[in-house]
């Protein structure tokens, strides 16, 4: 039977669908098949993936994923126009139609190049369907466990970048949404490390969310204090017991702070008394502090070191976030990153 026969079964009844979606899964398996022949099933894909059948729909997608695993160089001019119908069924109500989708992006990301991937799929992210941004999220958790580093490069457009995608989705009104989310973010803290905990820092989340984030992260080890968040924090104000913005764990109120812009980094030094900040790269001049300290009244100090202090963190996540993005970063994406077996699957 030839292709053209096969796929004119599809346009039957359902049982016809059926047959038709097994002789093409077999008939992939042992032949390869040309880009007209890619072309026609994909003109016949979106009907039968809205198939009210779920079957024609998982059988699809799995005849796709053959496709995609045995011909990447005839599909790949094609990808741009399958997608959409792949990620139309990350919203389906069965979880092996789902799981499918999954399973055929994580394919298709083999036949394009990562970012390239996760640059077409950027306009997916606000989807209406709370179940599309869902499967996205747990697409691209699934990815960076297997891929790594590769699926988080940044894009030319520093809006479209998937990190930034993660952190506002743990604000989305759909609880499975935000755990997914948060989820994600794991993924990637075990790839990028202490880096993503500066990005966190940069994005103006509620105390509630940032604190969500952080008790996750504290638990892979990440240099985070996660706080409990009063009553009426989500309406965006700051108590002195939510977390810090940078999420850093709180120093002894004696010491001072010296930033280190050259690398990045914050180190502390409690020999300072006052809170005192040094800012120029150096640990500073000890005596001269304190003469600076001892000049000014004990209210000027208690109120502007901890504003320096804020100002600092601040600046040190935005430049973290614009040396990602240029490159300029001495560590880079991946320096964490270890040998990591493929997660649990789709959810």
């Amino acid at each position: 039977m030839d292709w053209n026969d096969l796929l004119n079964q599809l346009e039957g009844q359902t049982k016809q669908k059926l047959l038709g979606l097994d002789r093409i899964g077999a008939y992939v398996l042992g032949n390869a098949i040309s880009k007209d022949q890619v072309s026609a099933l994909l003109d016949m894909s979106g009907q039968l993936l809205a198939d009210n059948n779920f079957k024609v729909a998982l059988k699809l997608l799995n005849c796709w994923e053959s496709i995609a695993g045995a011909n990447r160089d005839v599909i790949k001019p094609y990808v741009n126009a399958l997608l959409p119908h792949v990620v139309e069924r990350l919203s389906d109500n069965r979880q092996d139609v789902r799981q499918a989708a999954c399973n055929l992006l994580l394919e298709l990301l083999q036949v394009l190049r990562p970012d390239v991937m996760m640059e077409k799929l950027s306009r997916f992210w606000n989807h209406k369907h709370w179940k599309v941004r869902h499967g996205l999220l747990q697409f691209v958790a699934e990815a960076v466990s297997c891929t790594g580093e590769a699926v988080l490069a940044p894009p030319r457009d520093e809006s479209t970048w998937v990190v930034h995608k993660m952190i506002q989705l743990v604000g989305d009104p759909e609880s499975a949404v935000r755990d997914a989310a948060i989820e994600c973010l794991e993924e990637v803290y075990k790839v990028c490390g202490e880096q993503l905990v500066d990005i966190i820092s940069s994005h103006n989340l509620r105390p509630a969310h940032l604190n969500s984030i952080y008790t996750r992260l504290a638990q892979l080890g990440a240099d985070v204090v996660p706080g409990p968040v009063p009553s009426g924090s989500m309406g965006g104000g700051r108590s002195d017991q939510s977390p810090t913005p940078s999420g850093r764990r709180p120093q002894s109120s004696g010491g001072a702070w010296h930033a280190n812009g050259a690398c990045g980094k914050e180190e502390y030094d409690t020999a300072t008394s006052g809170g005192a900040v040094c800012d120029d790269g150096g640990y500073g001049d000890q005596v001269e502090i304190q003469s600076q300290l001892s000049e000014a009244s004990p209210q000027q100090v208690q109120h502007s070191a901890p504003q320096r202090q804020q100002q600092q963190h601040v600046m040190a996540a935005e430049n973290s976030s614009a040396s990602m993005l240029d490159g300029s970063s001495s560590r880079s994406w991946g320096a964490a990153a270890a040998a990591k077996p493929k997660r649990g699957g789709y959810k």
